[in-house]
Order: C-alpha cells, then structure tokens, then sequence
C-alpha cells in the first residue's frame, strides 16, 4: 500500500469563507504544518458556509483503496459550538461528509470515502485529477466564530498493477505486443 497527500493549490467553485489573512482562500489551509491561527478560514454564519479548493494532477497509478480529508479547525470560544464537515466535489457533484461539533480548542478531523459518492464507483485517477476537497463551517451561535486552518487529501493505493508476470507494468501490452494477441506467457494465460 501507498498514500500520497495532495494538499489545495487554487481556488475551487465555492469560495464562501472569509480568509484571514491571506487572500485566495486556499493559501489559508495548505500547509503541511498546521499554523493554527496565523492563516485560516472562518465564519460567524449560523448557516453552513463552504469553501472547496483545487488540488494538483496526481501523476498516481494502481488501484485506490479509498481517500481520506483532513481538516484542523477549531470554535471561537468556550461559549456554545460550532460545526465543521469535509466536503469535495467529484463529476460535479458536491458531497459534505458527517458534521462534528467543534469545541474552543483546535482538533484534527477526518473523514475516509471507500468509493466516490458522485456515482458509487470505485475511485480512478481520473476522479482524483478532478477532485476538489474543502471544508463547510457553521457558527451555531451567529456570532462567535468557527475557522479551519488545514484542509488536505490522502488517496490510499496499491501502487503499480498487480499481475502474473514480474516486471509488467502496463497490463494491456507486454514488450509492445498487446495482450489479446498472446496466447500465452510460460504457459500463464
């Protein structure tokens, strides 16, 4: 197995949260090192409020396992709650995970997607060149503040393919000679 973490590299198609202070909105929450309060995302809505941002192409081969987003947010205060859900958006379709209530402390969350919920497949590369994964906040109280200062991606993944022959990379050729015109390869089929 294998994971590489894409972390947001431009804007997505929803840029709802204010971004303190740096402006576009995903240079808040790209670091590897969460800067905690230094650069974030936030809002005061009661309503839920979502920013999804661009990832880089993957260059990623072999068969996905699942992909897992991370967000480090945190509630303005000790008085009342906010919420926070991971979001993405694959094939056009914006899916947010399950909300968890966040408290004045900073915490790490994360939420694991077996298959894409756009059409219940397994994941392809292709699905994870076009992803975009953010983070929709929502301040209960109105007032107080909810903010997010990480949001980034794990895609787990047998690397590679996987066959009967040693050495074999791609599986539709072998030295050139497409597949379905061998018989075949030491008696393997």
């Amino acid at each position: 197995m294998a994971v590489m973490t894409l972390r947001p590299n431009a804007v997505g198609d929803e840029n709802a949260l204010t971004p303190i202070p740096v402006v576009p909105n995903w240079q808040n929450v790209d670091e590897v090192a969460p800067d905690e309060d230094a650069t974030i995302v936030m809002t005061y809505n009661n309503a839920r409020t979502r920013d999804l941002y661009d990832l880089p192409i993957s260059g990623g081969a072999g068969v996905i396992n699942f992909i897992k987003i991370y967000t480090r947010s945190r509630f303005w205060t000790a008085l009342g709650s906010g919420n926070i859900k991971p979001s993405l958006k694959s094939d056009g379709v914006v899916t947010d995970g399950v909300a968890v209530v966040l408290t004045a402390g900073y915490v790490t969350i994360s939420e694991q997607w077996n298959l894409n919920p756009a059409d219940a497949g397994a994941w392809e590369w292709a699905d994870i060149d076009a992803l975009q994964i953010g983070v929709s906040l929502r301040d209960t109280t109105g007032f107080r503040g909810v903010s997010c200062t990480q949001v980034y991606v794990e895609v787990d993944y047998v690397s590679g393919w996987v066959g009967k022959i040693s050495g074999v990379t791609d599986p539709a050729e072998i030295m050139g000679v497409a597949k379905t015109d061998i018989a075949a390869v030491k008696g393997v089929v």
